[in-house]
């Protein structure tokens, strides 16, 4: 529950309402995005109404991040970074 505050608090502080009405609004906007929209880690990339919904749908992305992680070190390697190079 603390880490859902965390983000709760996030989202108003780059928001900033002013009325109660705008708060109203903004915790809407907060549940939607939260809920159906930003996929989560613990969940496999899954957002929290997808992992209800569809437990069995089971998201890998074993080879993306592995593909990644290639592609970061050889762009890294071509830098010609004088520092770097010593």
């Amino acid at each position: 529950m603390e880490a859902v505050n965390k983000i709760v608090k996030r989202y108003l502080r780059f928001y900033k309402p002013s009325t109660f009405e705008d708060v109203m609004n903004c915790l809407k906007l907060i549940e939607n995005d939260y809920n159906h929209k930003r996929p989560h880690g613990s969940l496999k990339g899954l957002t929290p109404i997808e992992a209800y919904r569809q437990p069995e749908k089971i998201l890998d992305h074993t080879a993306d991040k592995r593909a990644a992680k290639t592609l970061r070190i050889a762009e890294n390697q071509k830098a010609n970074c004088q520092t770097c190079q010593k």
